[in-house]
């Protein structure tokens, strides 16, 4: 049986709440977007709003790192999700944004923003695993 994504994502949000941020071992770490990415988000975005965009990945080694699909980013009690090579990107208003990226199975990863109008930040998260046991 299929699980729709809003089943299942109502299940993960409400079994990991993002309300309790583990924040251990984690780094979000701003990168400078090079102009063919600005171009490609300004095309799907012509308006001056800010962009965030990146990608979430877990570090495997200190030179290795692979996507995590479907990593969840909440900004502001907003949510999306990674694509499957874990990249997002967010059109968001001018102002203060908290940004916290995460996975079953992984340490958050949060971030503070102050955007302007026709900023263009490139924020990849890092995540590490999680690997304490299950408790009740």
């Amino acid at each position: 049986m299929k699980i729709p994504i809003s089943v299942a994502l109502l299940f993960t949000m409400a079994a990991f709440p993002i309300t309790s941020c583990n924040i251990q071992k984690t780094t979000a770490l701003p990168a400078p977007p090079n102009e063919q990415e600005i171009a490609y988000y300004r095309q799907r975005n012509p308006t001056k709003s800010p962009i965030v965009f990146g990608q979430v990945a877990v570090i495997h080694s200190n030179t290795e790192t692979h996507p995590v699909s479907s990593a969840i980013i909440s900004v502001d009690k907003r949510i999306t999700l990674a694509n499957k090579n874990g990249e997002y990107n967010l059109n968001l208003s001018s102002g203060i944004h908290s940004l916290v990226a995460g996975q079953i199975g992984f340490y958050k990863s949060s971030k503070i923003l102050t955007l302007s109008n026709g900023d263009s930040i490139k924020l990849n998260f890092h995540l590490n695993y999680d690997s304490r046991p299950i408790t009740n």
